[in-house]
């Protein structure tokens, strides 16, 4: 048997919708729009930064 890692190409886009399809999302609960958005600019920061 050959195992191949599942790997997926993971855009700020498919990661901010695992952040909102996940647990995670939990943590914006209670948030208003512009901090849910401030939220989201960080967090595709944070990705594009390290890689």
């Amino acid at each position: 048997m050959t195992r191949f890692p599942l790997r997926i190409p993971l855009d700020t886009a498919l990661a901010w919708q695992v952040v909102l399809g996940s647990g995670f999302r939990g943590m914006l609960t209670g948030l208003e729009e512009p901090a849910v958005e401030q939220v989201r600019a960080a967090f595709g920061r944070l990705l594009r930064e390290r890689g």
